[in-house]
């Protein structure tokens, strides 16, 4: 029951993040202000998520993670009431920074309470959980948003209220009690030394800055160009649904495929054809959506477990966990402006995806040259 939580809450998250993004279109806000709106939410998810990930402590996780689900409940069910620009900007910035405390207080609350042959199989539910939660979000946004604010609030309130009952009925692992960190690897993996576990979790660093840059801008910048086009909600939301449910369940499926940790090869192959999907995105949006973003999903699932897994499993794990947060929000960040850019002074936006293309050869660039091959 535990791992539902992230479900829940991406789904009250994406849930939310669309109907304030879709609103904006609606009421004729301008690009620039979709793009603060998202900004802002990032931001404060950035800074949250390196702040939280330094301050965490095995007996200060549970009161954390409790206390941001609260706050982040009563925002989001505000956030669906707020018609300004100004209030709206406030609580994405609100939301954003509760965001942060609880995906790296959950992650390491998660870590603490697995036992730790069990790794891989939490490392993927995690991966899965929220990204169907990010599904359902966006695709009960476009089911509920007609019927406007009082049913989105319902379904808040609901689904919040599920999410809080569940972490009070977990109660501290015993880790958290004692205050100490898990054993020094995970048995799948316990044979790589600790330097090569320490430089794969750079790669997976890499590798969760290259997706959210990929993706962020089309979840941020799609409803409200959807709004703007007069397409339906729903219409709107149905692809990003597709892309996030495959991603989730690539994710689940990493962890039955144990021989692909700190491997090289796997790793270059994957980043290779993420790289032409890309390419193939740029030259042709319209021809190549309907299977590149199903493909892209696949990746997505691949980078996102890889980055959790790499993190949990070495050094510093509650800073890293924090890193990948950080991450998300910095990568998020840069990628909104990169796309408003492109928005702004060429008439082909997507060709912002040839930089995911590039980064995606970099990873496979850094890993032949400085990642040993497993023994």
């Amino acid at each position: 029951m535990l791992q539902l939580c992230p479900a829940l809450m991406d789904w009250l998250l994406f849930l939310t993040m669309f109907a304030i993004l879709y609103g904006a279109g609606a009421r004729g806000f301008t690009p620039a202000q979709w793009t603060w709106l998202g900004v802002l939410m990032q931001l404060t998810y950035l800074l949250g998520s390196l702040a939280t990930g330094h301050l965490l402590t095995p007996r200060s996780t549970r009161p954390l993670l409790l206390g941001s689900t609260v706050v982040s409940i009563a925002l989001m069910a505000a956030a669906l009431w707020a018609q300004g620009f100004v209030a709206l900007a406030l609580l994405s910035a609100g939301i954003g920074l509760l965001a942060a405390v609880f995906f790296t207080a959950f992650q390491t609350f998660m870590r603490l309470a697995a036992p730790p042959d069990q790794l891989h199989r939490i490392a993927g539910i995690y991966t899965c959980s929220w990204s169907i939660g990010a599904g359902l979000g966006f695709l009960s946004a476009g089911f509920l948003y007609n019927f406007g604010p009082l049913a989105l609030t319902a379904l808040t309130l609901l689904v919040g209220g599920s999410m809080l009952a569940i972490l009070l009925s977990k109660h501290a692992p015993a880790q958290t009690v004692a205050g100490a960190e898990p054993p020094g690897g995970a048995p799948e993996t316990a044979h790589v030394p600790e330097a090569v576990r320490r430089r794969y979790v750079w790669i997976g660093w890499t590798l969760i800055f290259i997706v959210v840059f990929a993706l962020r801008p089309v979840q941020t910048f799609l409803p409200p160009l959807g709004a703007t086009a007069h397409r339906s909600a729903l219409l709107t939301t149905l692809p990003l649904f597709l892309q996030i449910t495959l991603q989730g369940l690539a994710g689940y499926a990493m962890h039955t495929q144990t021989r692909w940790l700190y491997r090289r090869t796997p790793l270059v192959l994957l980043q290779l054809g993420a790289a032409l999907v890309f390419v193939a995105l740029a030259w042709a949006p319209s021809a190549a959506a309907l299977l590149g973003l199903p493909l892209i999903g696949l990746w997505c699932g691949y980078a996102y477990f890889q980055a959790v897994y790499y993190s949990s499993n070495a050094g510093r794990r509650a800073w890293n966990l924090g890193v990948n947060e950080f991450l998300v929000g910095g990568a998020a960040l840069l990628s909104l402006f990169t796309v408003e850019f492109f928005m702004q002074h060429t008439v082909r936006p997507e060709t912002a995806l040839y930089l995911c293309a590039a980064g995606s050869l970099l990873v496979a660039a850094l890993a032949l040259a400085g990642l040993a091959p497993r023994r």
